[in-house]
């Protein structure tokens, strides 16, 4: 609580200054090197009132106002003394299902799939069998049930098995058929369409449904249809099943003390086939963020409006295509989160995106104050 009163002290004197200062800066932009020190100010006060964070690396893509700027402060892994670089690779977990969702949205505008289609279309006659003997309706599930976490399918993350080996045996290699299989071992959560019940089962479901479709490995065909190399995404992949960017430095080191596991000794299957998986930089994540929510990242410009398809509330405000809405104070924003403590967030008003990575994920909250900042800052810049 210390801490967090320290932060929002700090947040408070930012904030102050910029709104004074507020109508200086909209007749005098900030230089390039005055915004680098304004948003490394904003991290670097943010990190000495919550050091637990270990580390926290920010990129913000504003191409209105040409800004583009990664920063870093703290560890990417405090045990070898190594220092958090801006460019750190690191595990985004569930902001992959953002990825997965527009790759789905890129095969609805290639009219490879209807958005609501029933996912029996498209699963193979084994999976459709062990998801109707589960007791799942599998013609009254459409795919943007997946999307928007309404399918009422089961987690199997919330199993003794998978929870167990996750903290006493963090190796084991999982496939996704096992994770499947897992799923079913729960009960039917809901009706599809009657309630949002967050579930990894989903993503599964649906990697496997673009792999139906296209022929390939669901993270080849992701990679095809959203085109990383064209798009600038050229630090974006699935560990393990595929080769790493050769001009990275390693992983950083992520925690979940809470859950009692860490990233080095947890193998990547633990969250790899869709509903997680990717590794990437806060550069590629805004950057992907800023193309997905304006549109830039599909052939048809109406497929961005498949984005706020078939919404639903949750506690935070509203759930949509694998992405949700959430107000910071004047600020709407839309976007993921991650298990690892990352996040990324696109601010229509400001037409910028933010992602931040936490090295620790149980001091997520605290991102959301660094947020607010950095979209002020931006504001009162234009």
């Amino acid at each position: 609580m210390k801490n967090y009163v320290l932060f929002a002290t700090l947040v408070l004197v930012i904030s102050a200054c910029s709104n004074s200062n507020q109508r200086k800066q909209r007749a005098n932009p900030l230089t390039q090197t005055e915004l680098i020190e304004r948003f490394q100010g904003i991290i670097d006060s943010a990190f000495r009132a919550v050091p637990e964070a270990k580390g926290m690396a920010m990129h913000v893509e504003a191409p209105t106002q040409e800004i583009s700027i990664s920063l870093a402060t703290g560890w990417a892994d405090e045990a070898s003394k190594r220092k958090l670089k801006p460019n750190d690779p690191a595990l985004i977990a569930s902001i992959t299902k953002t990825y997965l969702s527009a790759t789905f949205l890129r095969l609805v505008e290639m009219d490879k799939l209807s958005i609501t289609e029933p996912i029996s279309t498209h699963l193979p006659d084994t999976l459709i069998e062990m998801l109707k003997t589960a007791g799942y309706a599998t013609d009254m599930i459409n795919v943007a049930h997946l999307n928007s976490q309404t399918s009422g399918i089961a987690d199997y993350v919330n199993t003794a098995d998978y929870m167990g080996r996750s903290e006493y045996e963090p190796e084991y290699v999982w496939t996704r058929d096992e994770q499947l299989k897992l799923a079913m071992t729960n009960p039917v959560i809901a009706s599809p369409g009657d309630t949002f019940a967050y579930s990894e089962t989903n993503n599964l479901l649906l990697g496997i449904i673009v792999e139906e479709i296209t022929g390939k490995p669901f993270y080849t065909a992701m990679r095809d249809l959203l085109a990383y190399d064209k798009n600038g995404l050229h630090h974006t992949w699935f560990p393990t099943l595929e080769e790493a960017p050769k001009d990275l430095a390693p992983l950083v080191h992520q925690f979940a003390t809470k859950y009692k596991v860490e990233s080095f000794s947890l193998h990547p299957s633990f969250d790899l086939y869709g509903g997680g998986g990717i590794a990437t930089t806060t550069k590629d994540v805004a950057r992907f963020t800023q193309l997905f929510f304006s549109g830039e990242l599909f052939n048809n410009p109406k497929t961005a409006e498949l984005l706020y398809f078939q919404p639903v509330k949750i506690p935070e405000n509203e759930y949509y295509m694998a992405h949700a809405k959430r107000q910071l104070g004047e600020f709407e924003c839309y976007g993921h989160g991650g298990f690892w403590g990352t996040t990324t967030q696109y601010f229509p008003s400001l037409n910028a995106s933010i992602s931040i990575f936490l090295m620790e994920r149980d001091a997520w909250p605290h991102y959301l104050g660094i947020l607010e900042e950095v979209a002020k800052v931006i504001s009162s810049n234009e």
